[in-house]
């Protein structure tokens, strides 16, 4: 069986290799490295098969399952990917939610996702006609896929921040602005009226 023969050669070059156990039954029996190791192996597989005698109905009915198997395999990881992914995203709302003082319950939504973090420097531009920039303070920045959250930093704690402004996505515009005189590339300018610059 060629299948048979080609499943054989592959754990016989693992082995050479000094991989970790390849045999079929090794890999069928760890169900944590499973999902990313049928990919793997049914690559191989499509490969050995590849260079067998195509005319022989056998080989071809072979590929033809090996490359479905492969196909919904790739699928399945690709779904499984996506489920931890989700998972990580809400364990990091979670995070965020706990790091903040005067966080709103309601922060915690069911289709409310983390997307990225920064460290940030900010400037507060004064209210009036002269606006005057106040001195530069550390801000972080939680970018959600439905809001921007901006907190100081507490001065008891680096783990905690305190909720400053809570912005929805859909009322936050950016546009390029010539940096201010004086002003880094990495600060900007916070308005009494909670827009940026």
């Amino acid at each position: 069986n060629g299948v048979y023969a080609a499943l054989r050669a592959i754990e016989a070059e693992a082995a050479k290799e000094g991989a970790a156990d390849m045999r079929l039954t090794s890999c069928l029996i760890r169900p944590v490295k499973r999902l990313t190791l049928y990919p793997l192996l049914l690559s191989a597989l499509l490969r050995a098969v590849v260079g067998a005698d195509p005319a022989n109905e056998t080989n071809a009915t072979q590929h033809a399952q090996l490359e479905q198997a492969n196909s919904s395999v790739h699928s399945i990881a690709e779904s499984v990917n996506s489920m931890v992914r989700d998972a990580e995203s809400r364990v990091k709302m979670l995070e965020v939610h706990e790091r903040l003082h005067g966080a709103d319950p309601s922060l915690i939504a069911p289709s409310r996702r983390f997307v990225t973090e920064a460290m940030v420097v900010l400037r507060k531009r004064g209210a009036g006609a002269s606006g005057q920039l106040g001195p530069p303070k550390e801000h972080k920045l939680w970018l959600l896929s439905d809001k921007l959250l901006l907190a100081r930093p507490d001065r008891f704690s680096d783990q905690f921040f305190h909720l400053k402004e809570n912005f929805d996505i859909d009322t936050i515009s950016v546009s390029a602005q010539p940096p201010a005189r004086g002003a880094t590339n990495s600060s900007a300018s916070h308005g009494a009226d909670g827009s940026f610059t």
